[in-house]
């Protein structure tokens, strides 16, 4: 964030502060199927009885943490995190430049993210799969805006 006014740079921490909700990283996690970024989420994920329910949800959590994370290892991934990156910053940068609300460019961003997704056989199979496993609507997987 070199060269950023400082409330651009405390709005940003307020942005990863939210993205680091444990209850938010929770419902990422047990609707999309992504990693929690965290391990409060994972422990509220476990400790909501959700692995129990939906047997295999935990092995990839498992697979990924049994060791200590190297240099090449460390970090977030996120599928399509280019694209993503580039909604993101698109709508963030109107609204700091008050072009737009904030709450309407976060409800840009899902959309957007959401059709870029949807819009990948691969990932639209997927979330049909899950849905049919897990007796969720195709609504019940987008998250609430």
């Amino acid at each position: 964030m070199g060269g950023k006014k400082p409330e651009e740079s405390k709005g940003v921490a307020k942005f990863f502060t939210f993205l680091s909700q444990t209850s938010l990283q929770q419902e990422l996690h047990e609707v999309t199927g992504y990693l929690p970024m965290t391990k409060a989420a994972y422990a509220a994920t476990r400790g909501s009885g959700f692995y129990d329910k939906n047997p295999g949800r935990e092995i990839p959590v498992i697979q990924m943490t049994a060791k200590p994370p190297t240099e090449n290892s460390r970090g977030l991934r996120l599928g399509n995190q280019g694209q993503i990156r580039d909604i993101i910053a698109e709508e963030l940068e109107a609204a700091f430049a008050g072009k737009q609300d904030a709450q309407i460019a976060m409800g840009e961003i899902w959309s957007s993210i959401e059709i870029r997704w949807t819009s990948i056989p691969a990932v639209l199979d997927y979330n049909n799969s899950v849905s049919a496993t897990h007796g969720r609507s195709r609504a019940d997987l987008t998250v609430a805006r």
